[in-house]
This record gives structure tokens, C-alpha cells and sequence, in this order.
């Protein structure tokens, strides 16, 4: 599966717009990597634990949109957005919005 930012890839030729494509995923963080993000906001820094949730929340949304673009018959995701927010006075959950557009190619 080809997955692109841009409208449009390079050296191929769209052959058929399938359908738009989304995904939602919400995780916590867990009260151990809370407590370390708050630290590190005190402190300054990096926090690690929620750097990593980041990541394993914006892969699974990535596979659950590229898994609907294959169910549809689709072979690429064309203009992909994704969006993460930290919710929570404690920012102790992660949403993870993003769209693209399920495409075939040649």
C-alpha cells in the first residue's frame, strides 16, 4: 500500500478515486507515564512515555486507515492527515484523528 501526504503520486497515474477514509483511536497513558510527563513539565525535557504512546497511537491509526482503503479495493491513501491531542487536565489520554483518500493506481 502506498501512503503519500500529497495529493498526488509521483509517476503514477490514479486510476479511480475509491472513498474518503478515516480513523479515530483514543488511549491512556497510564498513571506511570503521567506522573513522569508531569515531572518532566516541571523539570523540562522530554518525556519518553508519552513520546512512545505518540507513536504506537499514530501506527495503529495508520493500519486501521490503510486496512479500510484495502477492504474497499483501494491500492494507496493519497493526501494523508493525521492529528494528535493530548486531553485531560493531566494530558493522561491521547485522540488520534486522521483522514486520507483511497485511491487505485496503476
Amino acid at each position: 500500500m502506498l501512503v503519500v501526504t500529497t495529493p498526488i503520486i509521483e509517476g503514477k497515474k490514479i486510476k479511480k478515486y475509491v472513498s474518503p477514509v478515516f480513523c479515530q483511536v483514543t488511549r491512556g497513558v497510564g498513571a506511570f507515564r503521567s506522573m513522569g510527563a508531569s515531572w518532566k513539565g516541571t523539570t523540562g525535557g522530554r518525556s519518553a512515555g508519552h513520546e512512545k504512546s505518540i507513536v504506537e497511537v499514530r501506527a495503529t491509526a495508520m493500519q486501521e486507515m490503510i486496512a479500510e482503503a484495502q477492504s474497499l479495493g483501494a491500492n494507496a491513501l493519497i493526501g494523508v492527515v493525521v492529528d494528535i491531542e493530548m486531553l485531560g487536565s493531566d494530558s493522561s489520554l491521547i485522540l488520534c484523528k486522521g483522514y486520507a483518500t483511497a485511491v487505485v493506481v496503476e
